[in-house]
């Protein structure tokens, strides 16, 4: 949910009272918590975008 967030162009400031909505505020997240979430995402994605996809056959449908 956070990248989809994040996509859509939410400031980490906004990202508090969005989540709240669906997590209750008792999920104990800030905005610290939602950069550090963010950072992780984007470090993930880019590890992804380095995988070494020679000799995979990928199958589309």
């Amino acid at each position: 949910m956070l990248p989809l967030l994040y996509l859509h162009g939410l400031s980490t400031g906004d990202f508090v009272p969005a989540l709240e909505q669906f997590l209750g505020s008792a999920a104990g997240l800030s905005s610290a918590t939602v950069s550090r979430l963010t950072a992780q995402w984007q470090a993930d994605h880019d590890d992804f975008q380095r995988r070494v996809r020679s000799g995979c056959d990928y199958v589309y449908v």
